[in-house]
């Protein structure tokens, strides 16, 4: 049971973050995907970071792993809007848009989890 509230506390906190960031980005900016952008790489980046530090000190790393990674970020990060975004470029003519949009997120991403990893293991 206490997992799950870990969880669910974690996951609340992500989904009304996600929300936030990706309103404040659009008040600015006229693309509806540049949010959802921003917050899968910072998630991966977020993660990354996490996940060099959970492979150092495990003490903590399982309640952690809990309300951080499962629930804020796994809250956080969406891949269904990504994925659902692509697939209305796509179908809207913007064929083109949709495979930048795709490669850019996956590449950023794994470079922006890389970099919290050697970012991690550079500063403990």
């Amino acid at each position: 049971m206490y997992s799950l509230i870990m969880v669910a506390i974690g996951g609340s906190l992500g989904a009304v973050s996600r929300y936030a960031i990706d309103r404040l980005i659009s008040n600015f900016n006229e693309s509806s995907v540049l949010g959802i952008f921003f917050i899968n790489v910072l998630g991966s980046f977020l993660l990354g970071i996490l996940i060099g530090y959970w492979q150092i000190d495990r003490q903590y790393a399982e309640s952690s792993r809990l309300i951080l990674g499962v629930g804020f970020l796994g809250s956080f990060t969406t891949f269904s809007t990504l994925t659902v975004s692509v697939v209305q470029m796509g179908s809207s003519g913007e064929v083109y848009r949709g495979i930048m949009y795709l490669g850019a997120s996956i590449i950023l991403g794994l470079l922006a989890a890389i970099c919290g990893i050697m970012l991690q293991k550079a500063f403990y």
